[in-house]
């Protein structure tokens, strides 16, 4: 009888262990997906924005006077950073200008035709070097009749710093998840235990009330 308590006992901290961890492991997938998803369309929302407004610093340049290359120039002076990269070509696709960003990543446009002008062309592209340094970049046909001139706007932001959050994240569900998982097998078997001690001291309660009766 001892033994088959015992084994019960181990069956319900199994149970409780097995419980848990699909919990935790729903729970912890959902939250990453969920971040994931926040953090890259905020990335997303943030390339777009770039590109319209280098859309229009360029129309105002070229209102005041300025060139095709110099509101490039003055363009990309203006909007580019460490954090922010901007890279301006003409119609043809030959570089008028660009700044900030990451000096390992080499812009390569696509097929010229590909490029819209009524929306933002989204892609992600990897360094040479370092194919897990990674980035978003926008890529635009922009087009001011007025004064006869055409671009192709290319913003990018670097997508490192948020896989590197998302990679820490998951190294901490890794390590939250078994610890849990052991916590509840040794709470499952103090409970399991406390359950069956009762149930262990009047084994014979019901059958010596049936047999009273």
């Amino acid at each position: 009888m001892r033994l088959r308590i015992e084994s019960v006992r181990a069956r319900l901290a199994i149970f409780y262990v097995v419980v848990l961890g699909l919990v935790l492991l729903v729970v912890g997938s959902l939250i990453y997906v969920l971040l994931a998803r926040v953090l890259y369309a905020r990335i997303d929302d943030n390339v777009l924005g770039a590109v319209q407004i280098a859309t229009n610093s360029l129309g105002n340049d070229l209102a005041e006077g300025q060139d095709l290359a110099d509101a490039a120039r003055s363009t990309a002076a203006e909007l580019s950073s460490r954090q922010q990269m901007l890279a301006i070509y003409d119609a043809a696709g030959n570089p008028l200008a660009g700044g900030g960003g990451d000096d390992d990543l080499q812009v390569r446009l696509p097929p010229l035709e590909t490029i819209p002008a009524t929306e933002t062309l989204l892609t992600t592209v990897a360094e040479e070097r370092d194919t897990d340094d990674r980035h978003r970049l926008g890529l635009r046909r922009v087009a001011f009749a007025a004064y006869n001139a055409t671009y192709i706007v290319v913003a990018g932001i670097e997508l490192e710093p948020t896989d590197e959050e998302l990679e820490a994240l998951r190294d901490t569900l890794a390590y939250v998840v078994p610890i849990a998982m052991l916590l509840a097998g040794l709470g499952g078997w103090f409970l399991a235990h406390r359950s069956l001690h009762q149930w262990w001291r009047w084994p014979n309660v019901p059958v010596k009330s049936a047999a009273k009766t």
